[in-house]
């Protein structure tokens, strides 16, 4: 938590020294220029890539798959474009590295090595916590067998 709240606190100052020092080598208009054209970009991004990326996962889930991979490439396309769209080179060079190939490959694989992820039929996916042996879970298990007396009753006919 203490790093959130160092990395909130310290992104805007290093980002502002960056702006100064680039500015004062290409000028402020290159400068201005460069921002702009980084928010767009961030923009369309999370517009196209957004989608094909929920389609995709559309598709895995329809095929009976857990789309694992795809989940965490699409959030860190969403990563990338919110990078792009916050205004500065630092956030630039991390929106980049977020899309990159080979660095978000080695992304994806350190998320999906990440303890809170389970092993469901050789497949990662997120539980949104990590369940142990001391969880406390209201899971039981069982056998159901399907009775006569389940079948729902219809009124008599009139």
């Amino acid at each position: 938590m203490r790093f959130v709240f160092l990395l909130i606190l310290l992104l805007p100052i290093a980002e502002i020294w960056c702006l100064i020092e680039v500015g004062s080598r290409i000028g402020v208009l290159p400068v201005i220029a460069l921002l702009i054209i980084g928010g767009m970009v961030g923009s369309q991004l999370l517009k196209y890539q957004g989608m094909s990326t929920l389609l995709r996962i559309n598709e895995k889930l329809a095929a009976g798959e857990l789309p694992a991979q795809d989940i965490v490439k699409g959030l860190l396309t969403a990563l990338a474009g919110l990078l792009f769209i916050i205004p500065g080179f630092i956030t630039d060079v991390l929106a980049l590295m977020c899309l990159f190939p080979p660095t978000r490959y080695l992304l994806v694989k350190q998320i999906l090595a990440h303890p809170g992820f389970i092993q469901v039929k050789g497949m990662n996916f997120s539980a949104g916590f990590t369940a142990g042996p001391d969880a406390d879970s209201n899971i039981y298990e069982g056998e159901y067998r399907k009775t006569a007396e389940d079948e729902p009753r219809l009124p008599p006919a009139p």
